[in-house]
């Protein structure tokens, strides 16, 4: 059985300390829980934190319309205010997907060149965000939060060399 409950958490830096609840699914639990107890974090939020997550949001929504990596802005934010590593994780794909799926949308007509790629595309995209979900549920928070900082690394590196890996990759 694993444990609900781990010791106080300190991100890189040790700015804030936040007592964490690892989400796990246990087949004896209910799924579905008050909406008191999965909120009760935000209710000790004051207006600059409020106002630090709505501004967050507004500049990743308008980063992913032009060009995507909203995700820069808004998970920084929501690890500032002191929302657990792995579930501001969530809550912020969660919160970017709708304006994922606008996107494809209104590019539906550029998407059309891809039609015989896009499904396996889909496809493999699909099995790794299942797989990285899974294996996010299986992380700790203060594993996840030592691994941070080299994500957002690696996400750098392949946003600055965009255009030099899809040379390579259309050479391939």
């Amino acid at each position: 059985v694993l444990p609900l409950h781990e010791p106080d958490f300190r991100p890189p830096g040790g700015r804030f300390s936040v007592r964490l609840v690892r989400a796990r699914f246990r087949l004896s639990r209910p799924a579905f829980r008050p909406l008191s107890s999965r909120f009760r974090m935000f209710a000790s939020l004051d207006f600059f934190q409020i106002a630090l997550i709505g501004i967050a949001a507004f500049a990743a929504g308008a980063v992913n319309s032009v060009a995507g990596g909203g995700t820069f802005f808004s998970f920084p934010a929501l690890l500032a205010v002191g929302v657990p590593p792995v579930v501001a994780n969530a809550s912020n794909s969660v919160s970017l997907w709708p304006g994922s799926l606008a996107a494809a949308w209104a590019f539906r007509r550029e998407l059309k060149r891809f039609s015989r790629s896009l499904p396996w595309l889909s496809l493999v995209a699909f099995v790794g965000g299942i797989a990285g979900g899974l294996l996010l549920l299986a992380t700790s928070n203060a594993v996840f939060a030592r691994l941070i900082p080299w994500l957002l690394l690696v996400a750098t590196v392949l946003f600055a060399f965009s255009n030099e890996i899809s040379a390579v990759v259309k050479k391939w």
